[in-house]
């Protein structure tokens, strides 16, 4: 009696360790006194164009320092930004276990085969879908359809005896959507007649009124394009947004074309897709790039990725040179179908003069219907809000500026400002029913960075000497000495990334001589070996810059013999 007396009055904690202060690293935790969910594990990418960094993923110590309470990761869909981080941290976390659509896990088993950790978690998946439900320690979860850029999209319902919480995931409510149903507008309904305390809601758009347009509507901008193609047409598109290669395979089938794919993250997105069903492919329907020349123009469609402009993606590669055989050419019709992401436009912009200087006719989403956003606009978030009717609101997955913009439209809606929780990472909100909300406090929850194989282990030190390694380049001084400190022969100085040598020679002449000098004068009274280095070092660097304004990067070898 006695503890379900302490269960109904139970406080829980919700604590977002991302996904509040950015886009990306999507991951939040649920915990109570006894057990504790995570709720997707994401990755994303850094803020700043720091040299050599893969991605960066949510620091997870608060839950590693609690692994025995963990009860499982529960992902709301299949886009790298709410599953990418779960490969860096299997280990700590003892290899939890994982529940999410059929679509979703199986995008994570590829990710985990390709890194050689699928074995140690094939007992530990669990597929759910809109009518599970599950039982982990104290949190019982049910889930609810919504409609998103990826199939099997879901949004949870998370209960406790002292508490109702709402997570959407990443949703947007689409009455017209393409190869799914309708959002599960009745369920959503049903939840908000039995009582929710907190809504969590997907925030990416809330700068923009209104709703995005249909995904059949794109689907109708992509076929009107492809019917008027006298030639071959290339589509670039994400490999995530598979409802757009569904209508892109459905397009090619109704006007008789042939189907190319180029990209790895492509042909993988493919094959799971047509593994659970959700694209129907013909045999006969997909080629290979090197047998497009086999084909009439006008019977040709090529699906790649290189929307953004990457230079080692397919569609770079095809407009630049060649990828596998193919390229463009004259009469060639590109179809972009998706958004430009900040600071890719340079890029993008270069890749389209190119494939415009070759003749190809290019048509982007600024001027057809030919993109839509899998999240929703205001007016979607509005009517998630009045579906739910939360008594506390928490807007995530955006930067501050845009919960911010979801906390005004939350007020627009009846939800008094003072029951809006604007969270940062490591924030602690705490709460329950009879309680109300409130964050408790803040811990430092930065992201750490992925660099190769290494997770977190690149601080802010190496990433100083990445950078000025790559603007200035490295400087090298070796020095052979005998036991008495004695120079065994002149020091030897040469550059790299720095200056041309041979255009330079009285830069490193001049260099060798303060290298010289220095030793000479600093050996006998600098009995620290390291120290000795450091003001060899120092000296050179004066001179450097008073010569080239330049701060190179300085190593010191001192050799004994």
């Amino acid at each position: 009696m006695g503890r379900t007396l302490s269960k109904n009055k139970e406080l829980v904690r919700i604590v977002p360790l991302g996904g509040v202060e950015e886009i990306g690293i999507n991951c939040t935790v649920y915990e109570t006194k006894d057990d504790l969910i995570l709720v997707d594990l994401g990755l994303g990418f850094s803020e700043f164009d720091y040299y050599g960094i893969d991605y960066v993923v949510p620091d997870l110590s608060y839950v590693i320092r609690k692994v025995d309470k963990l009860r499982g990761i529960i992902f709301t869909h299949g886009h790298l930004d709410h599953i990418g981080g779960l490969q860096y941290f299997l280990e700590k976390l003892n290899f939890p276990k994982v529940y999410g659509s059929e679509f979703t896990l199986e995008l994570i088993k590829v990710k985990l085969e390709d890194e050689h950790l699928l074995g140690p978690m094939l007992e530990k998946f669990t597929v759910v879908d809109e009518n599970s439900s599950l039982v982990l320690g104290d949190f019982k979860v049910e889930f609810f359809r919504v409609n998103h850029s990826i199939p099997q999209s879901l949004g949870l319902y998370i209960r406790t005896d002292s508490t109702s919480i709402v997570h959407t995931g990443d949703f947007k409510f689409d009455n017209s959507p393409v190869n799914e149903p309708v959002g599960d507008y009745a369920k959503l309904a049903k939840i908000g007649e039995e009582g929710v305390d907190i809504l969590l809601s997907d925030s990416t758009n809330s700068l923009k009124k209104g709703h995005p347009i249909s995904e059949s509507d794109v689907a109708r901008g992509i076929e009107d394009v492809v019917e008027r193609a006298r030639g071959r047409v290339i589509i670039a598109t994400f490999a995530g947004l598979v409802g757009r290669l569904y209508q892109i395979f459905e397009t090619a089938r109704k006007y008789h074309r042939k189907v190319a794919v180029a990209g790895y993250s492509m042909y993988q997105t493919l094959g799971i897709a047509q593994k659970i069903g959700y694209i129907k492919i013909q045999s006969d329907m997909i080629i290979s790039i090197q047998d497009v020349k086999k084909y009439s123009p006008s019977k040709i469609l090529v699906l790649t990725t290189g929307a953004q402009g990457e230079p080692e993606a397919g569609l770079s590669k095809m407009a630049f040179s060649d990828y596998k055989g193919f390229s463009i050419s004259k009469n060639d019709t590109v179809i972009i179908s998706a958004k430009t992401i900040a600071g890719n436009d340079r890029s993008v912009q270069l890749m389209i003069d190119k494939l415009m200087s070759l003749g190809a006719i290019v048509k982007q989403s600024e001027d057809l219907d030919l993109y839509t956003s899998g999240h929703g606009y205001q007016e979607d978030q509005k009517i998630m809000i009045n579906l739910v009717k939360p008594k506390y609101f928490m807007p995530i997955h955006g930067y501050q500026y845009f919960l911010r913009a979801h906390g005004e439209t939350a007020k627009s809606v009846g939800i008094p400002e003072g029951k809006i929780i604007i969270a940062k990472k490591g924030s602690v909100v705490e709460g329950n029913r009879y309680k109300g909300f409130r964050i408790s406090k803040v811990f430092n929850c930065e992201p750490l960075m992925v660099s190769g194989s290494g997770v977190g282990d690149v601080l802010a030190p190496v990433l100083k000497e990445r950078e000025q390694l790559a603007s200035y380049g490295v400087v090298v001084v070796d020095l052979v000495i005998n036991k008495e400190r004695e120079l065994l022969k002149d020091p030897f100085v040469f550059s790299k990334g720095f200056v041309f040598v041979k255009n330079n020679t009285s830069i490193i002449d001049t260099a060798q001589q303060i290298v010289q000098k220095t030793f000479i004068e600093k050996a006998k009274t600098i009995k620290d070996i390291n120290e000795l280095r450091e003001v060899i070092s120092q000296e050179l660097a004066k001179y450097l810059y008073q010569e080239t304004e330049r701060e190179p990067v300085i190593i010191t070898i001192i050799n004994f013999i």
